[in-house]
């Protein structure tokens, strides 16, 4: 007996008594090291080798305890069962906090009592973590972790942070917590760290718990909050449905299209599933480590309400589109309807690309003049007749010209406009300004703005060029112009990748240091565009590597697991909203237009390595993109509000009426109102906060007067940047509106995308979903005969395994890779 309990131990795992040293209380075991200040916030944090850095200043650090807006002094009170206790409160409130690790977690214990004997209302009582998510400078911020998913169930909470290194840390609780926000930075970019409200006023989203708003007289409320790091984005769902008790629900795809059968795995045991379809009625399904459904209620939000046999209740959405090509039309039409405009930033205008490549494919000369007279309204007073952009000063000394990405996005744009008109005339405009552009190349090829910013990942001037360099390569034919013209732009473009190959993340641009979703999606993307437009095989492996080294490390900012079809694919940005829809403070927008960056690069790489999960990025980003567009109304909001709880800029809350210029610039959103002053239509602040929402776009009624060069922000004259969310469409017509997709896994089932296949005998018959689709894409491990079933024609081809090809309906189509 005494060996036996000698052996048991020796290998349990070893919890020291707190000890204390220089950084302060040391609990220790076999995985962690952790140590806790006097003031009860964690100063170091290590798992397994790897440090999670904590705040080391006073205003940040955490955790720590804050009843609205009062941090709650806590103090050492006792060490009990090897675990550190604090306490702490005010007049109102008595506070603890108890430390203690479990296994690979940190534990941390709240309790919650009301010294009052009448009830309390709170606005918030609030956890703040304390875990630096400041994404300073490289390659400091490599080690810095995101706060990459937060979600509040009903009645229990989890999420993650991630550092672009690839290092995890989930943040769970089997108890309810009200809701969640982040310390951002005010009017910056980046984000200080991340809280949690245990408690919260109302009104939350739905999901969330409703009654953690008021503290009965004498009630003491409890919870307890695991920061445990985990190897990967993949062991969140697995360990939040073991320590939340709930369940946790993964799909490969969170939206389809009508008919489509969605499959979902299930982590954890379940007792109850029901599906809430967006007509409101409910049916009950069955399944216990995985399920599927077909929706049969068309477009719209269906909802997984699935309760654990512990009484845990989670939420997963899941979305039916309409067809992709019903977006495309619908984002002409809000382009038209919501006015694009000739200012200082190409989010100005950017619907133009929506206007003309819809009529690609859907030709009707009313819209096409339409889009032309607008076109021919906003040009020249962006751009001279040499094709350069016109030099205008504000402030006395900012010259606007020098936001070359505008120039770049225009010669994109006549491009596609060349391709609609056929007419040469447009892209040889585009072409001088790629020579414009050429100008703005430092020495080793990155593109400067005003001689020192790196621009080339603002937008992608590189890939606008090279959108300009494919159809100059099909005139160079016998033309000796439009050959120079190609190789000029071409190797233009070459310089500026193989410089953002050379430096991937160690680039400085515009805006704040950070490490900034669109600099790090936009450099992948360009890169791996780049590996498919060379025939070097050892120079292709190069831009792969890199591209795959910067798409890993923009996973801290992709909403990859998080089981909602509104958010599932979108990139994380929360500067955007003071710029497009002119409201303060920073809020999370997500997806975003600029959420399409990372949509490309995906595109690109998986047509280098074959990898499934890229192209299946690629349909959930896209799919929870365009449902921006109202699938009832077919009105084109601009983003998606993650945070559960935005109202806003505190120093201004209150305010109505109508908004002078700093008014609009200071805060509160934005709404339409009756007042008009000439063409400008004013806005006035909204009181009602936000939160995990659809937020429209202004440029529907916040007009400039015709002919009018705007700001792009910063003046009350009509201009704002909301127009950026075109970029979503301007993706998806590259991309996927054209083309469809058939993958065999590795357990050899095949897996399609934007087809229905079946077999005729030995022969895989393959009926695309739409009439436009021209390109078939196969990655397929074994040797295959199909038969194609384009609109109008029947191609049947033999597919060879191992190699990944496009059969295209015309053999002369382009190639979208």
């Amino acid at each position: 007996m005494k060996l036996k309990l000698f052996i048991i131990l020796l290998f349990a795992p070893i919890a020291i008594i707190p000890q204390l040293n220089a950084e302060g209380y040391v609990l220790q075991n076999k995985a962690l090291n952790v140590c806790i200040r006097d003031n009860g916030s964690v100063s170091a944090f290590v798992c397994d080798g790897k440090n999670i850095e904590f705040r080391k200043d006073s205003l940040y650090c955490g955790p720590s305890l804050f009843l609205d807006d009062s941090r709650l002094n806590i103090k050492l009170s006792g060490q009990e069962n090897r675990s550190l206790v604090f306490s702490g409160g005010n007049d109102s409130v008595t506070v603890n906090i108890r430390y203690f690790l479990q296994d690979r977690s940190l534990a941390v214990q709240i309790t919650l009592t009301n010294r009052l004997s009448n009830d309390l209302q709170l606005f918030r009582f609030m956890l703040r973590l304390g875990i630096n998510t400041e994404m300073d400078v490289y390659p400091h911020w490599n080690d810095i972790c995101f706060p990459t998913m937060m979600r509040c169930e009903k009645n229990f909470f989890w999420g993650y942070l991630m550092n672009p290194s690839g290092s995890v840390i989930t943040v769970l609780s089997p108890d309810p917590v009200a809701s969640w926000n982040h310390s951002y930075k005010p009017y910056q970019h980046r984000i200080f760290t991340t809280n949690l409200d245990l408690m919260h006023t109302m009104p939350l989203p739905e999901r969330h718990p409703q009654d953690l708003w008021k503290l009965k007289g004498g009630e003491t409320k409890k919870w307890t909050i695991y920061l445990q790091p985990v190897a990967g984005v993949d062991d969140v769902k697995p360990l939040a449905a073991k320590v939340c008790k709930a369940v946790i629900t993964d799909a490969p795809l969170y939206t389809a299209g009508e008919n489509d059968t969605f499959r979902i795995k299930l982590f954890g045991d379940r007792k109850k599933l029901r599906m809430i379809s967006p007509d409101g009625t409910t049916r009950t399904l069955t399944g216990s480590k995985s399920l599927s459904f077909v929706p049969v209620k068309g477009p719209g939000e269906y909802k997984l309400i699935a309760e654990s046999r512990e009484g845990r209740q989670s939420e997963s959405v899941f979305s039916v589109r309409k067809p992709w090509s019903w977006y495309m039309k619908a984002a002409r039409q809000n382009a038209i309807g919501q006015p694009q405009k000739a200012g200082s930033h190409t989010e100005s205008w950017y619907g133009l690309f929506s206007m003309f490549l819809a009529e690609k494919y859907f030709p009707n000369r009313i819209l096409l003049d339409q889009s032309l007279e607008k076109f021919r309204e906003l040009y020249p007073l962006m751009y001279d007749k040499l094709d350069l952009p016109r030099k205008i000063i504000v402030f006395g000394n900012l010259d606007l010209s020098g936001r070359i990405q505008n120039t770049s996005c225009m010669a994109s744009l006549l491009a596609d406009i060349y391709q609609v008109m056929n007419d040469t005339t447009y892209l040889a405009m585009a072409s001088r300004m790629c020579d414009f552009l050429i100008s703005k190349q430092d020495i080793r090829g990155a593109f400067r703005s005003g001689g020192h910013v790196h621009y080339t990942s603002v937008v992608y001037i590189a890939k606008s060029m090279l959108e300009v360099c494919r159809y100059e390569k099909q005139l160079a034919d016998g033309n000796n112009i439009w050959q120079k013209r190609y190789k000029r732009h071409f190797t233009g473009a070459k310089r500026a990748v193989d410089e953002l190959t050379e430096s991937l993340d160690n680039i400085q641009t515009e805006g704040e240091m950070t490490y900034e979703d669109g600099m790090i999606a936009c450099s992948y993307t360009q890169i791996a565009m780049m590996a498919g437009l060379t025939d070097d095989q050892s120079e292709r492996d190069k831009y792969v590597r890199a591209a795959e080294y910067l798409r890993k490390g923009h996973r801290c900012l992709s909403q990859l697991i998080i089981p909602d079809s509104r958010m599932n694919g979108g990139s994380l940005r929360y500067w955007e909203s003071q710029y497009d829809i002119l409201s303060f403070p920073n809020l999370m927008s997500s997806p975003h237009g600029w959420s399409a960056w990372r949509i490309y690069g995906l595109f690109y790489l998986y047509q280098q390595t074959g990898d499934p999960d890229l192209i299946n990025q690629v349909f959930n980003g896209l799919g929870s993109c365009v449902q921006l567009i109202d699938p009832v109304t077919g009105i084109l909001r601009w983003a998606f509000c993650v945070d559960p709880y935005i109202t806003g800029d505190p120093g201004l809350t209150g305010k109505t009426g109508k908004l002078s210029h700093d008014e609009m610039r200071g805060g509160g959103l934005l709404v339409r109102s009756p007042l008009v002053s000439g063409y400008l239509n004013k806005g006035v602040r909204s009181d009602k906060p936000v939160g995990e929402e659809y937020l429209d776009m202004i440029s529907g009624w916040y007009k400039a007067a015709p002919s009018a060069w705007v700001t792009g922000y910063w003046e009350p004259d009509g201009g704002c940047c909301d127009n950026d969310v075109h970029e979503i469409f301007k993706c998806m017509e590259e991309t996927i509106l054209t083309n469809a997709f058939i993958v065999e896994m590795s357990e050899g089932t095949l897996r399609s995308y934007n087809c229905r296949i079946g077999y005729s005998g030995n022969r895989l018959e393959v009926y695309p979903d739409e009439n436009i689709i021209s390109h078939v894409h196969f990655n397929l491990k074994h040797d295959l005969q199909t038969c194609i079933h384009f609109s109008g024609t029947t191609i049947n081809s033999d597919i060879k395994s191992g190699k990944m090809v496009w059969i295209n309906r015309h053999p002369k189509d382009y190639q979208a890779n």
